[in-house]
């Protein structure tokens, strides 16, 4: 099986658990998508979706999946500092500083 990013790897009894839902969610779909009744398109297709919803939050507690890391999260390199005695020659010792 395939690992992607953020989750964690599957159990047995996650993954069977994860395919009970789709199944029911399936059997739910079709039962509504099959209504030979009038219904109100607007409600029907907030159910709909409210369902759906809430058969993916529950696949997602189930999977727990988290947040991943992006390339741009790695410490970019910084540049080598420069040697103190770099700036000898542009600081002015004590006795030039009084002439």
């Amino acid at each position: 099986m395939t690992d992607f990013p953020g989750y964690r790897p599957p159990t047995p009894p996650m993954i069977e658990a994860v395919t009970m839902i789709k199944q029911e969610e399936e059997r739910v779909l079709r039962f509504i998508e099959g209504l030979d009744i009038d219904l109100d398109p607007r409600w029907r297709a907030i159910a709909l979706t409210h369902y759906q919803e809430g058969t993916m939050s529950l696949i997602r507690a189930i999977l727990r999946p988290g947040r991943i890391g992006l390339p741009e999260d790695q410490p970019q390199p910084q540049p080598a500092p420069i040697p103190a005695e770099d700036f000898t020659e542009a600081t002015p010792t004590s006795t030039e500083q009084m002439n």
